[in-house]
């Protein structure tokens, strides 16, 4: 019963986000401080990483890598990994897109950004989302001491820095996309337990 309240728990926090984004609205002091803090530390070598590193959290990339990791779970036979995995990322793309439309945050204007402006929102970033999404997803399928796991953690740190250092999301558009990831595919996983205690208990 405690992982069922554990996942409701999850999703609730999910809907506490728009309290965030209004707590959080432009101009908010600690994001401008934090954008100027990254303007700050623009340089090329830096530029080309985080240009290259934002893509690890672009449906682009994620989705095909997805994909391919789902059919080989579903390949083993290991169906419930394959849910979690292919619900935490695009669920969590889906709800950071809804939450987009519904709170129409505009993008950070205050410093030049150093890619185009994306046409969408601001808040949640999605990037953000989708690759913490997959990161818990894949941490709570490998365990910790995985080493792919901790890769995965370090690229999702990288993706949601990369976002503030282009100048493409506030630093609270990042914070709630970590959130999002968590709770959605956090819940997932805790209703996955759920519904396996209840298979076990029959």
């Amino acid at each position: 019963m405690k992982t069922a309240w554990a996942a409701v728990a999850c999703w609730l926090g999910i809907g506490l986000l728009p309290v965030v984004e209004r707590l959080t609205a432009p101009p908010w002091g600690p994001d401008e401080a934090v954008l100027a803090f990254f303007v700050r530390l623009h340089q090329p070598a830096l530029d080309g990483f985080f240009i290259a590193a934002t893509w690890a959290g672009s449906l682009y990339l994620l989705m095909p890598v997805t994909v391919v990791m789902v059919l080989c779970f579903i390949r083993r036979g290991q169906a419930s990994a394959a849910w979690l995995l292919g619900l935490s990322v695009t669920g969590a793309s889906v709800l950071a897109q809804g939450m987009k439309l519904m709170l129409e945050r505009p993008r950070p204007s205050l410093y030049a950004s150093l890619t185009a402006l994306p046409a969408d929102a601001s808040f949640p970033s999605a990037h953000t989302a989708q690759i913490t999404a997959f990161v818990v997803a894949v941490l709570s399928l490998c365990g910790r001491r995985n080493w792919l796991a901790w890769l995965g953690i370090v690229l999702a740190v990288a993706v949601g820095l990369s976002r503030i250092y282009l100048q493409v999301h506030y630093a609270s558009d990042v914070l709630a996309g970590v959130l999002l990831g968590v709770f959605w595919a956090g819940g997932i996983r805790q209703c996955q337990r759920w519904l396996h205690q209840r298979t076990d208990g029959v």
